[in-house]
């Protein structure tokens, strides 16, 4: 579902979407880092 609705997606909102998923999880890892070092 979600792969049929990213292949319809021009290049350039392809590329936006995959620099916001690439973003999102550098957040999410610095957040688990942070989380991981507070509790340690």
């Amino acid at each position: 579902m979600a792969q049929a609705f990213f292949n319809s997606l021009s290049d350039a909102q392809k590329q936006y979407v995959q620099d916001y998923a690439e973003q999102a999880k550098l957040d999410a890892v610095t957040k688990a880092a942070e989380a991981c070092q507070t509790v340690a």
